[in-house]
């Protein structure tokens, strides 16, 4: 079977609008030294999508969707000289051919989220208003998180999100809400319900713990499988820097190890991740190198990079069929 492509052209704009900060003074029964901030911003996304008639979406879409992204995010939060409160309001509507492909297809099988909920989540922080046809519309809280800062140790907990990997492109060293490679708008991952701890040493290494908890999708309840445990020391050596990963994510043991080189006036950047997950152990190897440099009186970068995904269909079938028999790579 021949790939099956897309043709995609993007049309993304991006409106930002400020609020004036509120004054930590005004504050009554609260210290003084804690600074108080109000902002947020607004973002419009449009998305034109060709299928080529080898595509498996061309039959339910035809040759093109359209897809319209309305984002409204206020935030608040409030930093003193140890101690940091956030909280994160998200307003997001939809109108999407996209989410009619989306209803049609198995849950299974691909767009089993067609927008962001708390279906997983340990708490949850979403409102639908409405969810039908091509309209999707939810308010929710995507950061709720209190944190304490000392000379050596930073804990955090509530929803809150975090980054890991040095890949740039592809990240599978970044397995908590990991984005997706294609997506235009990277600013603000969504946020996890986790304790996230992070110990400073004198020299410069880290070591960092994350316990992401989580509920099954059918029961409602806890579970172990369906939650995080993560722990990643990060390491110098000279001008060099390492990762060392291992977690029980998913119910599933990983072990990572990644790394940055600087080689002249370029960044080598590489992670390897080995999952021994329930049916088979693969690894995963992403690895690229970035550089940047003028041209003219412009300042141009440059990225290379190639990622191996473990899980991947080795014998090259990707039809509806073959996808339902790797539920891993899903």
């Amino acid at each position: 079977m021949k790939p099956r492509h897309l043709a995609v052209v993007i049309l993304y704009c991006l409106m930002a609008f400020p609020f004036a900060e509120i004054p930590a003074q005004t504050q009554a029964g609260v210290s003084s030294g804690f600074n108080w901030q109000f902002n947020g911003h607004a973002k419009y996304q449009f998305n034109y999508i060709g299928y080529p008639r080898s595509s498996i979406f061309h039959d339910v879409l035809g040759a093109s969707s359209l897809d319209n992204n309305l984002d409204l995010r206020l935030k608040f939060s409030s930093v003193g000289q140890h101690w940091d409160f956030k909280a994160d309001y998200q307003f997001i509507a939809l109108y999407a051919d996209t989410l009619e492909l989306s209803r049609g297809m198995p849950a299974s099988v691909i767009f089993s989220d067609r927008f962001i909920d708390d279906e997983r989540r340990w708490w949850d922080l979403t409102h639908t208003i409405e969810d039908e046809g091509k309209r999707v519309a939810v308010q929710r809280l995507d950061r709720l998180s209190v944190g304490y800062t000392g000379e050596h140790f930073v804990w955090r907990f509530g929803r809150q999100a975090i980054s890991w990997g040095n890949g740039m492109v592809f990240t599978p060293m970044d397995i908590f809400n990991p984005f997706d490679p294609a997506i235009v708008d990277k600013e603000y991952k969504p946020g996890d319900d986790m304790l996230y701890g992070q110990y400073l040493f004198d020299q410069g290494n880290d070591l960092q713990m994350v316990a992401v908890v989580r509920r099954d999708p059918i029961s409602h309840q806890r579970d172990r499988n369906q939650s995080s445990q993560a722990l990643k020391f990060h390491g110098f050596l000279g001008m060099n820097e390492y990762d060392l990963l291992i977690a029980d994510h998913y119910g599933e043991t990983l072990l990572g190890l990644g790394g940055i080189v600087n080689i002249g006036g370029a960044v080598w950047r590489s992670d390897l991740i080995w999952t021994d997950s329930n049916t088979e152990s693969a690894l995963s190897f992403v690895s690229g190198i970035s550089w940047s440099w003028m041209w003219g009186q412009h300042n141009v970068s440059g990225l290379l990079e190639y990622f191996y995904n473990g899980f991947g269909q080795h014998d090259g079938r990707y039809s509806t069929y073959d996808l339902i028999q790797n539920p891993q790579l899903l």
